[in-house]
């Protein structure tokens, strides 16, 4: 599989249709971020896509690294999230841990995948996307009612995960300097 660099916001190319941009179509994508009509939720595709995004996004998972994935993913943020957070909740750890950051890549235009991940049945997906929200820090600023709202998920790990993402959204780290500080003590002790 050819892997294209990341590339900053490039819209909703190609989402709403039956198929998936190749290599090709995704290199010329220089489009305008909302040019493009909004992506149907991942379950209302049809089968052959939605099979094509869950692979690339197992594919993504097991071999991009940070500022790689395959274009396909990247011409449609919203569907490639959904993707990567259901492979991913089936998925081992170490997949599972490599979600945020991959995720994270995205930058802004991930949060309305996310803030729509936070309603998702599976705890497992919640709590992907809300590490995904923290992984984003400031940035996921404009999601900061969704965090709120998930402070009082049924899931103690997502509402932990929601007050350390809302921290990082909003700049607030006094309980981060409050542990800093704690640490080097304990490792000025033990010196």
């Amino acid at each position: 599989m050819r892997l294209l660099a990341l590339l900053p916001c490039v819209g909703l190319f190609a989402c709403a249709d039956d198929t998936v941009p190749g290599p090709a179509a995704t290199a010329a994508l220089h489009i305008q971020a909302g040019a493009a009509a909004p992506t149907p939720a991942l379950a209302e595709l049809p089968d052959a896509r939605r099979r094509a995004l869950r692979d690339l996004a197992a594919t993504a998972l097991r071999e991009c690294t940070v500022g790689q994935m395959p274009g396909e993913l990247i011409a449609c943020p919203d569907d490639a999230i959904a993707s990567l957070l259901d492979v991913a909740a089936a998925a081992g750890p170490i997949e599972q841990g490599r979600v945020p950051v991959l995720v994270a890549a995205f930058g802004a235009p991930a949060l309305p995948a996310l803030t729509q991940a936070l309603q998702h049945d599976d705890a497992r997906q919640r709590r992907l996307a809300m590490l995904a929200m923290a992984q984003l820090g400031r940035t996921a600023e404009p999601a900061a009612a969704a965090l709120l709202q998930a402070q009082q998920d049924p899931d103690a790990q997502v509402r932990a995960l929601a007050e350390h993402a809302l921290r990082r959204a909003t700049g607030d780290t006094r309980e981060l300097d409050r542990l800093r500080a704690q640490h080097e003590a304990a490792t000025a002790r033990d010196r």
